[in-house]
Protein backbone atom coordinates (compact mmCIF):
# COMPACT_ATOMS: atom_id res chain seq x y z
CA UNK A 1 0.00 0.00 0.00
CA UNK A 2 1.45 3.22 -0.97
CA UNK A 3 0.99 6.75 1.49
CA UNK A 4 1.58 10.30 0.21
CA UNK A 5 1.70 13.02 2.45
CA UNK A 6 -0.10 15.95 0.68
CA UNK A 7 1.24 19.05 2.03
CA UNK A 8 -0.61 22.30 0.79
CA UNK A 9 -1.17 25.80 2.01
CA UNK A 10 -4.68 24.78 4.43
CA UNK A 11 -2.44 21.14 6.12
CA UNK A 12 -1.63 17.96 5.74
CA UNK A 13 -3.33 15.28 4.48
CA UNK A 14 -2.09 11.86 4.31
CA UNK A 15 -3.56 10.21 1.65
CA UNK A 16 -3.22 5.96 0.89
CA UNK A 17 -4.01 4.13 -2.61
CA UNK A 18 -6.05 0.93 -2.42
CA UNK A 19 -6.30 -0.88 -5.61
CA UNK A 20 -6.77 1.70 -7.74
CA UNK A 21 -8.64 4.37 -5.33
CA UNK A 22 -6.61 6.88 -2.96
CA UNK A 23 -8.29 7.41 0.26
CA UNK A 24 -7.74 10.44 2.67
CA UNK A 25 -6.33 8.98 5.33
CA UNK A 26 -6.52 10.27 9.39
CA UNK A 27 -2.81 8.40 10.03
CA UNK A 28 -0.42 6.66 8.32
CA UNK A 29 0.68 2.80 8.44
CA UNK A 30 3.63 0.99 8.26
CA UNK A 31 4.69 3.42 5.22
CA UNK A 32 6.78 4.34 3.44
CA UNK A 33 5.57 7.47 3.39
CA UNK A 34 5.92 10.28 -0.10
CA UNK A 35 5.89 13.67 0.60
CA UNK A 36 4.24 16.08 -1.89
CA UNK A 37 4.45 19.35 -1.45
CA UNK A 38 2.00 22.46 -3.01
CA UNK A 39 3.18 25.73 -1.55
CA UNK A 40 4.16 29.76 -2.42
CA UNK A 41 7.55 28.82 -1.36
CA UNK A 42 8.45 26.83 -4.29
CA UNK A 43 10.51 28.58 -6.65
CA UNK A 44 12.86 28.11 -10.08
CA UNK A 45 16.12 29.86 -10.50
CA UNK A 46 18.16 29.90 -14.17
CA UNK A 47 21.78 29.30 -13.76
CA UNK A 48 24.29 30.32 -16.39
CA UNK A 49 27.35 27.63 -16.24
CA UNK A 50 30.88 28.84 -17.47
CA UNK A 51 32.87 25.69 -19.77
CA UNK A 52 33.88 24.27 -17.21
CA UNK A 53 33.88 20.19 -16.19
CA UNK A 54 34.40 17.86 -13.50
CA UNK A 55 35.05 18.53 -10.05
CA UNK A 56 35.22 22.32 -10.96
CA UNK A 57 31.38 22.52 -12.67
CA UNK A 58 29.93 20.28 -9.71
CA UNK A 59 31.67 22.79 -7.08
CA UNK A 60 29.98 26.14 -9.46
CA UNK A 61 26.75 24.59 -9.11
CA UNK A 62 26.92 24.40 -5.36
CA UNK A 63 28.09 27.61 -4.99
CA UNK A 64 25.23 29.05 -6.93
CA UNK A 65 22.56 26.93 -5.64
CA UNK A 66 23.70 27.71 -1.65
CA UNK A 67 23.30 31.62 -2.84
CA UNK A 68 20.34 30.87 -4.71
CA UNK A 69 18.82 29.11 -1.91
CA UNK A 70 20.56 30.12 0.86
CA UNK A 71 18.06 29.32 3.60
CA UNK A 72 16.93 25.60 3.05
CA UNK A 73 17.93 22.70 1.82
CA UNK A 74 15.26 21.42 0.07
CA UNK A 75 16.84 21.91 -3.22
CA UNK A 76 17.03 20.02 -7.01
CA UNK A 77 18.59 20.39 -10.55
CA UNK A 78 16.32 20.06 -13.20
CA UNK A 79 17.31 18.08 -16.37
CA UNK A 80 17.46 21.06 -18.76
CA UNK A 81 17.23 20.32 -22.98
CA UNK A 82 20.43 21.11 -24.53
CA UNK A 83 20.53 22.09 -28.45
CA UNK A 84 23.61 23.22 -28.94
CA UNK A 85 26.69 21.13 -30.23
CA UNK A 86 29.20 18.59 -28.57
CA UNK A 87 30.89 21.14 -26.09
CA UNK A 88 27.15 22.48 -24.79
CA UNK A 89 26.42 18.35 -24.66
CA UNK A 90 29.52 17.84 -22.51
CA UNK A 91 29.50 21.39 -20.40
CA UNK A 92 25.67 23.01 -20.60
CA UNK A 93 25.66 26.71 -20.48
CA UNK A 94 22.84 26.68 -18.60
CA UNK A 95 21.22 24.93 -15.34
CA UNK A 96 17.51 24.98 -14.36
CA UNK A 97 17.79 24.67 -10.02
CA UNK A 98 14.26 24.55 -8.20
CA UNK A 99 14.34 25.28 -4.48
CA UNK A 100 12.04 25.23 -1.38
CA UNK A 101 12.12 27.31 0.89
CA UNK A 102 9.42 26.69 3.31
CA UNK A 103 12.74 24.17 5.14
CA UNK A 104 10.92 24.94 8.59
CA UNK A 105 7.49 24.25 7.62
CA UNK A 106 8.89 20.63 5.86
CA UNK A 107 10.86 19.72 8.59
CA UNK A 108 7.87 19.93 11.20
CA UNK A 109 5.89 17.84 8.80
CA UNK A 110 8.62 15.02 8.72
CA UNK A 111 9.27 15.43 12.25
CA UNK A 112 5.22 14.24 12.67
CA UNK A 113 5.95 11.71 10.42
CA UNK A 114 7.48 9.67 13.23
CA UNK A 115 9.62 6.38 12.95
CA UNK A 116 8.06 5.99 9.89
CA UNK A 117 10.44 5.88 6.66
CA UNK A 118 10.94 8.33 4.62
CA UNK A 119 10.57 7.62 0.60
CA UNK A 120 11.93 11.66 -0.64
CA UNK A 121 9.97 14.96 -0.76
CA UNK A 122 8.48 16.59 -4.32
CA UNK A 123 6.82 19.50 -5.25
CA UNK A 124 4.20 19.96 -7.36
CA UNK A 125 6.24 22.60 -9.40
CA UNK A 126 8.25 19.88 -10.65
CA UNK A 127 5.75 17.32 -10.93
CA UNK A 128 3.74 19.88 -13.16
CA UNK A 129 7.04 21.00 -15.06
CA UNK A 130 7.66 17.13 -15.94
CA UNK A 131 4.22 16.76 -16.95
CA UNK A 132 4.23 19.74 -19.36
CA UNK A 133 7.92 18.30 -21.30
CA UNK A 134 5.72 15.84 -22.78
CA UNK A 135 6.35 15.89 -26.72
CA UNK A 136 2.67 16.48 -27.79
CA UNK A 137 2.32 19.67 -26.59
CA UNK A 138 3.36 23.03 -27.07
CA UNK A 139 6.91 24.26 -26.17
CA UNK A 140 5.67 27.20 -24.34
CA UNK A 141 2.74 26.37 -22.49
CA UNK A 142 1.19 27.50 -19.55
CA UNK A 143 0.01 24.49 -16.72
CA UNK A 144 -2.49 25.70 -14.93
CA UNK A 145 -3.70 23.20 -11.58
CA UNK A 146 -6.62 24.35 -9.43
CA UNK A 147 -6.17 23.02 -6.31
CA UNK A 148 -9.09 23.21 -3.41
CA UNK A 149 -8.19 26.57 -1.92
CA UNK A 150 -5.47 27.54 -4.09
CA UNK A 151 -4.31 27.92 -8.25
CA UNK A 152 -0.93 26.63 -9.24
CA UNK A 153 0.55 28.04 -12.47
CA UNK A 154 3.76 26.68 -13.86
CA UNK A 155 5.03 28.11 -17.01
CA UNK A 156 7.53 26.17 -19.09
CA UNK A 157 9.40 27.85 -22.13
CA UNK A 158 11.33 25.38 -25.27
CA UNK A 159 9.98 22.96 -22.60
CA UNK A 160 12.14 24.41 -19.99
CA UNK A 161 10.43 25.60 -16.38
CA UNK A 162 11.10 29.16 -15.91
CA UNK A 163 8.33 30.83 -13.15
CA UNK A 164 6.04 29.26 -11.13
CA UNK A 165 3.18 30.55 -9.17
CA UNK A 166 0.93 29.82 -5.92
CA UNK A 167 -2.04 32.46 -5.79
CA UNK A 168 -4.34 31.08 -2.74
CA UNK A 169 -8.62 31.40 -2.91
CA UNK A 170 -8.69 31.26 -6.44
CA UNK A 171 -11.01 28.96 -7.54
CA UNK A 172 -13.78 30.30 -9.78
CA UNK A 173 -13.02 30.50 -13.46
CA UNK A 174 -13.14 34.44 -14.19
CA UNK A 175 -10.52 34.53 -11.39
CA UNK A 176 -8.75 31.91 -12.68
CA UNK A 177 -8.62 33.17 -16.44
CA UNK A 178 -7.64 36.76 -14.75
CA UNK A 179 -4.53 35.03 -13.11
CA UNK A 180 -3.23 33.45 -16.11
CA UNK A 181 -3.25 36.42 -17.68
CA UNK A 182 -1.93 38.36 -15.48
CA UNK A 183 1.40 36.03 -15.39
CA UNK A 184 1.06 36.39 -19.43
CA UNK A 185 2.09 40.34 -19.20
CA UNK A 186 4.42 40.03 -16.50
CA UNK A 187 6.33 37.98 -18.29
CA UNK A 188 5.66 40.00 -21.59
CA UNK A 189 7.27 43.09 -19.21
CA UNK A 190 10.19 41.00 -18.08
CA UNK A 191 11.01 40.02 -21.89
CA UNK A 192 10.84 36.53 -21.47
CA UNK A 193 7.83 36.21 -24.01
CA UNK A 194 7.26 38.53 -26.91
CA UNK A 195 3.83 40.56 -27.26
CA UNK A 196 2.15 38.28 -29.56
CA UNK A 197 -1.56 38.42 -30.77
CA UNK A 198 -1.29 34.76 -31.00
CA UNK A 199 -3.43 32.90 -28.38
CA UNK A 200 -1.40 31.38 -25.54
CA UNK A 201 -1.46 27.75 -24.66
CA UNK A 202 -3.10 26.68 -21.57
CA UNK A 203 -3.45 22.62 -20.73
CA UNK A 204 -5.63 23.16 -17.28
CA UNK A 205 -5.49 20.17 -15.53
CA UNK A 206 -9.16 20.50 -13.98
CA UNK A 207 -12.21 21.39 -15.00
CA UNK A 208 -13.60 24.34 -13.14
CA UNK A 209 -17.08 25.30 -14.28
CA UNK A 210 -17.14 27.91 -17.39
CA UNK A 211 -13.36 27.54 -17.63
CA UNK A 212 -13.17 27.31 -21.47
CA UNK A 213 -15.23 30.21 -22.35
CA UNK A 214 -13.31 32.86 -19.49
CA UNK A 215 -10.28 31.45 -21.45
CA UNK A 216 -11.17 31.99 -25.71
CA UNK A 217 -12.10 35.74 -23.65
CA UNK A 218 -8.57 36.21 -22.43
CA UNK A 219 -7.24 34.78 -25.86
CA UNK A 220 -6.03 31.75 -24.32
CA UNK A 221 -6.76 28.33 -26.15
CA UNK A 222 -7.51 25.08 -23.94
CA UNK A 223 -4.98 21.80 -24.85
CA UNK A 224 -5.83 18.56 -24.35
CA UNK A 225 -3.90 16.39 -22.01
CA UNK A 226 -1.22 13.88 -22.71
CA UNK A 227 -1.22 10.61 -23.18
CA UNK A 228 -2.96 8.40 -21.27
CA UNK A 229 -5.63 11.24 -19.86
CA UNK A 230 -6.39 12.42 -23.95
CA UNK A 231 -9.20 10.17 -23.82
CA UNK A 232 -10.52 9.90 -20.54
CA UNK A 233 -10.23 12.94 -18.14
CA UNK A 234 -8.77 12.03 -14.87
CA UNK A 235 -11.08 13.11 -11.94
CA UNK A 236 -8.69 14.79 -9.18
CA UNK A 237 -5.76 15.92 -10.74
CA UNK A 238 -4.16 15.62 -7.84
CA UNK A 239 -4.16 11.58 -7.84
CA UNK A 240 -2.14 11.64 -10.72
CA UNK A 241 0.48 13.76 -9.02
CA UNK A 242 0.55 11.49 -6.11
CA UNK A 243 0.90 8.60 -8.79
CA UNK A 244 3.85 10.41 -10.24
CA UNK A 245 5.58 11.01 -6.97
CA UNK A 246 5.28 7.27 -5.60
CA UNK A 247 7.64 6.35 -9.09
CA UNK A 248 9.89 8.36 -7.43
CA UNK A 249 10.66 10.62 -10.59
CA UNK A 250 13.64 13.17 -10.82
CA UNK A 251 13.82 15.75 -8.57
CA UNK A 252 13.53 14.64 -5.28
CA UNK A 253 14.60 17.64 -2.48
CA UNK A 254 15.07 15.86 0.83
CA UNK A 255 18.58 15.34 1.85
CA UNK A 256 20.20 11.99 3.03
CA UNK A 257 19.45 11.93 6.40
CA UNK A 258 15.72 12.47 6.32
CA UNK A 259 15.77 9.09 3.85
CA UNK A 260 18.02 6.86 5.25
CA UNK A 261 15.84 4.28 6.91
CA UNK A 262 13.95 4.05 3.42
CA UNK A 263 17.38 4.02 1.60
CA UNK A 264 18.26 1.03 3.97
CA UNK A 265 15.52 -0.73 3.62
CA UNK A 266 15.70 -0.96 -0.08
CA UNK A 267 19.08 -1.68 -0.22
CA UNK A 268 18.42 -4.40 2.52
CA UNK A 269 16.68 -6.86 0.14
CA UNK A 270 19.69 -6.89 -2.95
CA UNK A 271 22.37 -6.69 0.29
CA UNK A 272 20.90 -10.00 1.96
CA UNK A 273 20.41 -11.38 -1.73
CA UNK A 274 24.26 -10.74 -2.71
CA UNK A 275 24.84 -12.17 0.77
CA UNK A 276 22.97 -15.08 0.57
CA UNK A 277 24.68 -15.75 -3.29
CA UNK A 278 28.41 -14.84 -1.69
CA UNK A 279 27.37 -17.79 1.14
CA UNK A 280 26.16 -20.37 -1.32
CA UNK A 281 28.92 -19.57 -3.61
CA UNK A 282 31.26 -20.08 -0.57
CA UNK A 283 29.28 -23.19 0.29
CA UNK A 284 29.57 -24.63 -2.86
CA UNK A 285 33.76 -24.07 -3.07
CA UNK A 286 33.89 -24.98 0.70
CA UNK A 287 31.76 -28.72 -0.07
CA UNK A 288 34.16 -29.31 -2.87
CA UNK A 289 36.96 -28.56 -1.08
CA UNK A 290 35.24 -31.15 1.67
CA UNK A 291 34.69 -33.97 -0.43
CA UNK A 292 38.44 -33.91 -1.65
CA UNK A 293 39.82 -33.51 2.23
CA UNK A 294 37.25 -36.46 3.16
CA UNK A 295 38.04 -38.42 0.19
CA UNK A 296 42.08 -37.49 1.08
CA UNK A 297 40.80 -38.56 4.47
CA UNK A 298 39.56 -41.81 3.25
CA UNK A 299 42.69 -42.77 1.43
CA UNK A 300 44.88 -42.40 3.79
CA UNK A 301 42.63 -44.31 6.35
CA UNK A 302 42.69 -47.02 3.93
CA UNK A 303 46.84 -47.00 3.76
CA UNK A 304 47.15 -46.82 6.99
CA UNK A 305 44.73 -50.08 7.14
CA UNK A 306 47.02 -51.92 4.57
CA UNK A 307 49.80 -50.65 6.30
CA UNK A 308 48.81 -52.40 9.36
CA UNK A 309 47.67 -55.65 7.52
CA UNK A 310 51.67 -55.90 6.34
CA UNK A 311 53.11 -55.15 9.60
CA UNK A 312 50.77 -57.74 10.96
CA UNK A 313 51.72 -60.42 8.04
CA UNK A 314 55.64 -59.00 8.60
CA UNK A 315 55.34 -60.20 12.18
CA UNK A 316 53.78 -63.39 11.36
CA UNK A 317 56.19 -64.49 8.79
CA UNK A 318 59.09 -63.47 10.68
CA UNK A 319 57.94 -65.73 13.93
CA UNK A 320 57.45 -68.48 11.37
CA UNK A 321 61.37 -68.07 10.43
CA UNK A 322 62.52 -67.64 13.94
CA UNK A 323 60.45 -71.40 14.45
CA UNK A 324 62.97 -72.84 11.58
CA UNK A 325 65.80 -72.20 13.93
CA UNK A 326 67.61 -70.34 10.83
CA UNK A 327 67.62 -66.72 10.46
CA UNK A 328 66.57 -64.63 7.81
CA UNK A 329 69.68 -63.41 6.13
CA UNK A 330 71.12 -66.73 6.02
CA UNK A 331 67.72 -67.99 4.45
CA UNK A 332 67.60 -64.87 1.76
CA UNK A 333 72.07 -66.37 1.03
CA UNK A 334 70.51 -69.64 0.25
CA UNK A 335 68.03 -68.61 -1.69
CA UNK A 336 70.45 -66.27 -3.51
CA UNK A 337 73.00 -69.19 -3.64
CA UNK A 338 70.66 -71.72 -5.42
CA UNK A 339 69.57 -68.96 -7.53
CA UNK A 340 73.13 -67.79 -8.58
CA UNK A 341 75.01 -71.48 -8.00
CA UNK A 342 73.33 -74.20 -7.95
CA UNK A 343 70.43 -74.00 -10.29
CA UNK A 344 72.61 -72.85 -13.50
CA UNK A 345 75.04 -76.13 -12.77
CA UNK A 346 75.70 -77.00 -16.29
CA UNK A 347 74.47 -81.02 -17.18
CA UNK A 348 77.30 -83.80 -17.54
CA UNK A 349 75.16 -85.83 -19.22
CA UNK A 350 74.47 -83.64 -22.07
CA UNK A 351 78.57 -83.28 -22.17
CA UNK A 352 79.17 -86.75 -22.33
CA UNK A 353 75.74 -87.59 -24.98
CA UNK A 354 77.83 -85.23 -27.02
CA UNK A 355 81.50 -86.80 -26.50
CA UNK A 356 79.43 -89.98 -27.38
CA UNK A 357 78.23 -88.80 -30.13
CA UNK A 358 81.13 -87.44 -31.86
CA UNK A 359 83.04 -90.76 -30.86
CA UNK A 360 80.71 -93.37 -31.87
CA UNK A 361 81.10 -91.52 -35.78
CA UNK A 362 84.84 -93.36 -35.20
CA UNK A 363 84.28 -97.12 -34.56
CA UNK A 364 87.75 -98.18 -33.73
CA UNK A 365 88.19 -94.94 -30.75
CA UNK A 366 87.38 -95.49 -27.28
CA UNK A 367 87.38 -93.55 -24.24
CA UNK A 368 89.81 -94.62 -21.45
CA UNK A 369 90.10 -91.41 -19.72
CA UNK A 370 87.63 -88.61 -18.77
CA UNK A 371 87.96 -85.17 -16.44
CA UNK A 372 85.05 -83.18 -16.52
CA UNK A 373 84.80 -79.74 -13.79
CA UNK A 374 83.46 -76.18 -13.85
CA UNK A 375 86.64 -73.50 -14.38
CA UNK A 376 86.75 -70.59 -11.56
CA UNK A 377 87.19 -67.19 -12.89
CA UNK A 378 90.55 -66.30 -13.63
CA UNK A 379 91.93 -69.99 -13.25
CA UNK A 380 94.12 -71.55 -15.62
CA UNK A 381 92.68 -73.55 -18.96
CA UNK A 382 93.51 -77.01 -19.39
CA UNK A 383 96.79 -76.49 -17.30
CA UNK A 384 97.89 -80.07 -15.93
CA UNK A 385 96.72 -81.63 -19.33
CA UNK A 386 99.05 -78.85 -21.40
CA UNK A 387 101.78 -79.59 -18.98
CA UNK A 388 101.69 -83.68 -20.71
CA UNK A 389 101.60 -82.66 -23.88
CA UNK A 390 103.55 -79.94 -23.91
CA UNK A 391 106.00 -80.68 -27.57
CA UNK A 392 109.82 -80.37 -26.91
CA UNK A 393 112.41 -77.87 -28.71
CA UNK A 394 112.77 -80.04 -31.78
CA UNK A 395 108.89 -80.33 -31.93
CA UNK A 396 106.01 -77.81 -33.21
CA UNK A 397 105.39 -75.47 -31.00
CA UNK A 398 101.58 -75.53 -29.77
CA UNK A 399 99.22 -72.18 -29.43
CA UNK A 400 99.43 -70.45 -26.30
CA UNK A 401 97.05 -71.47 -23.64
CA UNK A 402 94.01 -69.11 -23.17
CA UNK A 403 92.39 -67.66 -19.69
CA UNK A 404 88.82 -66.99 -20.58
CA UNK A 405 86.95 -63.77 -18.85
CA UNK A 406 83.80 -65.93 -17.89
CA UNK A 407 83.33 -69.41 -16.23
CA UNK A 408 83.65 -71.92 -17.98
CA UNK A 409 83.10 -76.43 -17.56
CA UNK A 410 86.52 -77.91 -18.69
CA UNK A 411 85.90 -81.43 -20.13
CA UNK A 412 89.98 -83.46 -20.90
CA UNK A 413 89.86 -86.96 -21.89
CA UNK A 414 92.30 -89.57 -23.50
CA UNK A 415 91.41 -91.90 -26.72
CA UNK A 416 92.91 -95.06 -27.79
CA UNK A 417 92.10 -96.63 -31.60
CA UNK A 418 91.28 -100.20 -31.35
CA UNK A 419 92.56 -100.57 -35.24
CA UNK A 420 95.75 -100.78 -36.63
CA UNK A 421 96.37 -98.32 -38.93
CA UNK A 422 99.70 -97.27 -40.60
CA UNK A 423 101.02 -93.87 -39.33
CA UNK A 424 99.62 -91.84 -41.92
CA UNK A 425 96.01 -92.95 -41.52
CA UNK A 426 96.33 -92.73 -37.77
CA UNK A 427 97.14 -88.79 -37.95
CA UNK A 428 94.35 -88.70 -40.34
CA UNK A 429 91.70 -90.24 -37.95
CA UNK A 430 93.19 -87.87 -35.03
CA UNK A 431 92.91 -84.72 -37.11
CA UNK A 432 89.54 -85.94 -38.29
CA UNK A 433 88.40 -86.21 -34.82
CA UNK A 434 89.53 -82.72 -34.07
CA UNK A 435 87.78 -81.36 -36.39
CA UNK A 436 84.68 -82.96 -35.58
CA UNK A 437 84.71 -81.68 -32.31
CA UNK A 438 85.55 -78.04 -33.34
CA UNK A 439 81.96 -78.08 -35.49
CA UNK A 440 79.94 -78.27 -31.81
CA UNK A 441 78.38 -75.15 -31.28
CA UNK A 442 79.91 -73.23 -28.41
CA UNK A 443 82.67 -75.53 -27.58
CA UNK A 444 86.90 -74.52 -27.60
CA UNK A 445 88.94 -76.46 -28.35
CA UNK A 446 91.96 -75.80 -25.71
CA UNK A 447 94.40 -78.91 -26.00
CA UNK A 448 94.28 -80.63 -29.95
CA UNK A 449 96.82 -83.64 -30.50
CA UNK A 450 96.67 -83.19 -34.09
CA UNK A 451 98.38 -80.38 -33.13
CA UNK A 452 100.93 -81.32 -31.15
CA UNK A 453 102.04 -84.64 -32.86
CA UNK A 454 103.77 -84.83 -36.35
CA UNK A 455 104.41 -88.57 -38.21
CA UNK A 456 107.80 -89.19 -36.05
CA UNK A 457 106.36 -89.20 -32.82
CA UNK A 458 103.46 -92.05 -33.88
CA UNK A 459 104.23 -96.09 -33.90
CA UNK A 460 102.58 -98.24 -35.84
CA UNK A 461 99.69 -100.18 -34.99
CA UNK A 462 97.16 -99.84 -31.71
CA UNK A 463 100.48 -99.15 -29.67
CA UNK A 464 98.60 -97.47 -27.19
CA UNK A 465 96.77 -100.25 -26.36
CA UNK A 466 98.98 -101.79 -23.38
CA UNK A 467 102.59 -100.84 -25.59
CA UNK A 468 104.02 -99.07 -22.71
CA UNK A 469 105.75 -95.99 -23.85
CA UNK A 470 103.72 -95.15 -25.96
CA UNK A 471 102.34 -91.32 -25.92
CA UNK A 472 98.61 -91.29 -25.15
CA UNK A 473 96.21 -89.04 -27.30
CA UNK A 474 94.63 -86.18 -25.01
CA UNK A 475 92.36 -84.17 -26.06
CA UNK A 476 91.35 -80.54 -23.66
CA UNK A 477 88.22 -78.33 -24.50
CA UNK A 478 85.64 -75.61 -22.72
CA UNK A 479 82.53 -74.74 -22.74
CA UNK A 480 80.48 -71.73 -21.44
CA UNK A 481 78.27 -72.32 -18.16
CA UNK A 482 75.78 -72.03 -18.12
CA UNK A 483 75.78 -73.78 -21.42
CA UNK A 484 72.97 -74.07 -23.94
CA UNK A 485 72.17 -77.22 -25.54
CA UNK A 486 75.45 -78.86 -27.49
CA UNK A 487 74.73 -79.38 -31.03
CA UNK A 488 77.21 -81.49 -32.44
CA UNK A 489 78.66 -80.97 -35.67
CA UNK A 490 77.54 -82.84 -38.98
CA UNK A 491 79.10 -86.36 -39.52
Amino acid sequence: MKTVLYLSSSGAQYWTKTGNTWQAQDSVGAGPVYLLCNLPEEGFEDIKVPRIFGADRQSFIRRQLASRFPDTPYTALMPTPVTGGLMDHLAPPRQIAFGLEAAQRVNTTLVAVGPIPIAGVWATSLLLAQLASHKSLSRDLFVVFPDVDALRIVFVKQRVPILTRLIPSVTQAPDIAAEITRTVRYLENNRVLERSSEPRHVLMLGNPPEIEPCLKQENLKWLAPPPPWHKKRPADWRFVLFDMATASPTGQLAPLVWRSRFVADRMRAPVYAAAGLCLLLALLVAADNLNQIAADYSNEQAIAQRNRLHELQISEIEQKIAGFGVSADEVRNAVILEQTELAHVPSLSSHLQLLSETISSFGSFRLVDLDWHILNKGQEVCGGAAAETAPSANEAQAEPVQTLPTRQVEISFQIVDLLERGERAKMQAITSFSAKLTQVQGLNLQVDPAKVLDLGSLSGGGALIGRPGDKPLVWCLTMPWPASNPKPGPT
